[in-house]
């Protein structure tokens, strides 16, 4: 086996990582290349998208909150209402 040196050690890092960045990103890149080359603007649509995506999850998100929040109260007070009435429903059940 050949000596490792620093340098090599850095520039094998560096392939690694960029071979790794390109595989989680390589679709990604490949469509703007694509788009660019029709001419379209890239960045432009691009912000655009994301703006339409961010404001479509924050709305999901938000309704899965209340949702969630709606639900849990619910539970809450059922369980409040059942202690408070937990003697009446003894008594009667006897």
């Amino acid at each position: 086996f050949p000596e490792a040196t620093a340098d090599a050690d850095a520039a094998a890092a560096r392939q690694l990582t960029r071979a790794i960045t390109m595989s989680h990103a390589g679709a990604a890149v490949s469509w703007e290349q694509t788009l660019r080359r029709l001419g379209l603007d890239v960045d432009k649509d691009r912000i655009e998208m994301q703006e339409k995506l961010d404001k479509e999850w924050r709305e999901v998100l938000m309704d899965s909150t209340k949702r969630k929040r709606r639900k849990k109260m619910k539970k809450h007070k059922l369980k409040k209402r059942r202690k408070a009435t937990r003697a009446q429903r003894i008594k009667i059940g006897r």
